[in-house]
């Protein structure tokens, strides 16, 4: 576009053209806008305006402080246009010129002949800055030319104070140089220069400012000589601030350095070095698409949870210590609650998949931190130590959740590795086994790996037994509430010495508990749930039981219904290997204080029996 004595001309196909490419791009930006249609739709007069001449061959352009000249001579419509070069590129063929300064009439043709030739032969990127003219690359009849104009400054001057020219304020910003010719030139000297890349880009990143600047640009110059936007997907981001949301300045120090958070700084004890995970870490845990916050103890916070992250892969590793792939027990044979396990991990890698692809890491984050504590840590470990340390070695509940295991440990690894690659890569290194692909290829790095692949299966749990593994997990909850109060008034020390009863209205639920105290897989035991030694259904809560159930609680649920919660020492007595307390200590010749379970483990591991009487 120019103006020219009030007549506007004007490319209306690039308009419509970059508005078109605009409606194709994939744009995760703040509020949830697209951005880069609104400043095509919205502002494209004042953008498109900046632009003089589109055309196939060149591009000219003109920036604020453009000289017009009036038409005195029809001669001046040859449009000899010389001026600050500061930048050009080859596209796909196609020279795009990019000129920025004084629209003059020259009289030395030759000049504009030797600047033409320069430009579409002699060289590939140039820049030109101020006057006189400082010339970088340039051959000697550019920096003849150049040293021309410096001369003629006074002239040039004298000609605009007499109105000889009219002032024009088209340009189209700062950002069209580097675009294309210069250091932020990502699709013209970057993705068509380098064989591993390929346009249009896979993404662009930037701030918010940059949505009338380097998208802006980008867009218009691509749409203009390739008919395509340069990228298929925006991502927008916002500031880093301090902890208490000022901006970062080093007159205020406040200003947090990537490579002390890393290694530390001088002091240790007063700038640890928390390692590139901590630090990428904490990106993934911040909404980027507005301005985020950054300091000490907020990095201290990361610490602590990745800490907790590997703590989590620890627990995997170390019980995973003599596991094979070949002992993995099928899924219709594993307990239900390893079944609820691995619907919990699929599901969890599914939203983690589709976060990625969202490029949404602050969720990707919050499921992990809450998986890896919650469902994990509180819930499926703690309730597993007794299986995996009281179980014998090769025993089917121990093996069955070994497969559980092995299965988070390869899943977590993986789902990881973006965000804390050398965390990743570390549980890698010290698996105790081998993992291969589906094309057999032995995985020597977690990046060789590939992503988990889906397993639809574990997603079949009835949509009732959901619920209902939901319900128990929310009245372990409860029930770990009335155990301490009762570890408070000294009644019991370890939960292992409480018995716990429970008594329902409901009688489907209360039928399913008691299920669950009669489960034939040990795993399922209601007991073993809430790592007490007996628990009892109760039918009533009139007669002499209730009497001697000093500490109660209840889980409220939905409507009416709720679970009455009591907890009372447990009956029988504490079996020295296991600790759990039981009728059946005593019952046996030959192991006195063992229990039945422990017992049984002991005798299959005859002729050690003996030895290993007391565990």
């Amino acid at each position: 576009w120019r103006v020219v004595d009030g007549d506007r001309r004007t490319t209306i196909g690039l308009v419509y053209a970059k508005l078109e490419a605009a409606k194709k791009i994939r744009e995760v930006s703040p509020w949830y806008t697209h951005l880069v249609l609104d400043v095509v739709e919205e502002r494209w007069d004042q953008q498109m305006s900046r632009v003089e001449d589109v055309q196939m061959e060149q591009l000219s352009v003109f920036g604020p402080g453009t000289y017009y000249w009036n038409h005195y001579d029809s001669s001046l419509d040859l449009g000899f246009r010389f001026g600050y070069v500061l930048g050009l590129a080859y596209l796909d063929g196609l020279w795009l010129y990019l000129v920025f300064g004084f629209d003059i009439f020259w009289d030395c043709i030759w000049f504009w002949t030797e600047l033409s030739y320069e430009l579409e032969f002699g060289f590939d990127r140039a820049y030109l800055c101020g006057l006189p003219a400082m010339v970088l690359n340039l051959n000697l009849e550019m920096a003849n030319l150049c040293a021309c104009l410096s001369k003629r400054q006074k002239r040039i001057r004298a000609m605009q104070k007499k109105n000889f020219g009219v002032h024009g304020m088209d340009g189209y910003g700062v950002s069209v140089e580097r675009t294309v010719g210069g250091v932020r030139s990502s699709w013209a000297a970057v993705l068509e220069k380098r064989d591993a890349l390929h346009f249009p880009a896979d993404l662009y990143l930037e701030g918010t400012d940059q949505h009338r600047g380097w998208f802006q640009s980008s867009l218009l110059t691509s749409v203009a000589t390739k008919g395509k936007a340069p990228y298929a997907c925006v991502i927008t981001h916002g500031f880093v601030l301090d902890e208490k949301g000022m901006k970062m300045s080093k007159s205020l120090g406040n200003i947090v350095d990537p490579e002390v958070v890393i290694i530390g700084g001088k002091s240790q004890k007063d700038a640890p070095g928390y390692g590139a995970d901590v630090l990428r870490l904490w990106v993934s845990s911040v909404d980027y698409t507005g301005d985020v916050m950054i300091g000490p103890q907020v990095l201290r916070q990361m610490s602590d949870i990745y800490r907790k992250l590997r703590g989590t892969l620890r627990y995997l590793l170390s019980n995973l210590h003599d596991w094979k792939p070949e002992y993995a027990v099928s899924y219709d044979d594993l307990s239900k609650i390893d079944k609820y396990a691995l619907f919990q991990l699929e599901n969890v890698t599914n939203v983690i998949k589709e976060s990625y692809e969202n490029y949404q890491f602050y969720k990707i984050f919050q499921i992990l931190q809450r998986f890896a504590i919650v469902d994990l840590s509180n819930f499926y470990f703690d309730v597993a130590k007794d299986r995996l340390y009281v179980g014998g070695t090769e025993s089917f509940t121990r093996r069955s959740c070994q497969t559980v295991l092995s299965a988070h440990l390869l899943t977590m690894a993986r789902i990881i590795a973006p965000i804390l690659p050398h965390l990743a890569e570390d549980a890698w290194q010290h698996l105790p086994f081998e993992h291969s692909t589906e094309d057999g290829y032995v995985a020597k790095f977690v990046f060789e790996s590939k992503w988990p692949d889906s397993n639809k299966k574990w997603l079949q749990m009835a949509a009732e037994d959901i619920d209902f593994w939901r319900k128990i997990l929310e009245l372990r909850g409860e029930v770990n509430k009335v155990l301490e109060d009762a570890r408070i008034g000294k009644l019991i020390g370890s939960s292992l010495e409480a018995k716990v009863y429970l008594h329902t209205a409901d009688a489907s639920a209360a039928s399913r508990l008691q299920e669950l105290c009669e489960a034939k897989n040990d795993a399922d035991a209601l007991h073993r749930i809430f790592i007490t030694s007996q628990v009892e259904v109760l039918s009533s809560l009139e007669g002499e039981t209730i009497v001697d159930i000093p500490y109660v609680g209840e889980l409220t649920e939905e409507g009416s219904s709720r679970i009455w919660i009591g907890v009372s020492r447990a009956d029988g007595m504490k079996c020295e290997r296991c600790w759990n307390y039981s009728h059946k200590v005593g019952s046996f010749v030959e192991h006195p204080t063992l229990c039945e379970r422990c017992h049984n483990v002991i005798m299959r591991l005859q002729p050690l029996g003996a030895m290993a009487g007391v565990g």
